[in-house]
């Protein structure tokens, strides 16, 4: 606690306002992409049981309606009808905790990475991630023979940040053993999430975006960090 009433020296110097450091010293677009995300869950909040339906199965990823033939009753009425769940499933989120979680977590890592690597890199590194996960999480359910209803949320892109902060901790270099501990760290605890989601969270965690956006996002980072250095 700071007493009010305490004296000054008068010979301490205090900072000019201009050297101070902000309290919240985060970039506008991340700032912008968060708010992004808690206002699109909160406009899917306003609508009706029945609109809240329409709006998981046109933007929501559906693996058996994306592997169903396009044009049949179950499947999209067109290719590009199959590719726009790719994106805005990662724009749909569960409830206020799904989103918040990865609206901080998105600011968060998203303001290191963008310090390294500007903004349309991160943005590039945040779409392409997502869209990675999305990928691998419809691979999976192909290959594991996965009932899985459906997927949304951000957090194949989130998943995508982290790799690309862990990768910078690890100098850069994919082929680290600090960048090896790190994933396995970030494995692990998907392989938990995966086993205790159901019972914490009263559903399925989608393991599978998180891992394909990780990937992504190092394996981007990793090109783009080569890019820089040659430039």
């Amino acid at each position: 606690m700071v007493n009010s009433n305490a004296p000054i020296d008068g010979n301490e110097e205090t900072p000019e306002p201009s050297e101070r450091e902000p309290i919240f010293n985060a970039p506008l677009s991340m700032v912008m992409l968060s708010l992004l995300l808690l206002g699109l869950h909160f406009l899917f909040t306003l609508q009706s049981d029945e609109e809240k339906i329409e709006t998981i199965i046109d933007y929501a990823l559906f693996p058996k309606r994306f592997f169903s033939e396009i044009g049949s009753e179950l499947g999209y009425a067109s290719v590009v009808d199959a590719g726009i769940p790719f994106i805005t499933h990662g724009l749909m989120h569960a409830d206020w905790a799904h989103v918040g979680l990865n609206a901080v977590f998105a600011l968060a890592f998203g303001t290191g990475v963008l310090k390294v690597f500007g903004v349309w890199r991160t943005l590039t590194i945040y779409v392409l991630s997502q869209f990675g996960g999305a990928v691998l999480f419809l691979a999976m359910t192909q290959i594991l023979s996965s009932e899985a209803g459906f997927a949304i949320g951000a957090s194949g892109a989130v998943s995508g940040l982290t790799g690309v902060v862990f990768l910078l901790m690890a100098g850069g270099t994919i082929a680290t053993k600090q960048f090896a501990l790190l994933s396995s760290v970030f494995v692990f605890g998907n392989i938990v999430l995966a086993i205790v989601g159901p019972a914490l969270f009263g559903s399925l965690i989608a393991w599978e975006a998180h891992i394909g956006g990780y990937v992504v996002g190092c394996i981007l980072a990793s090109i783009m960090l080569k890019t820089i250095a040659e430039t």
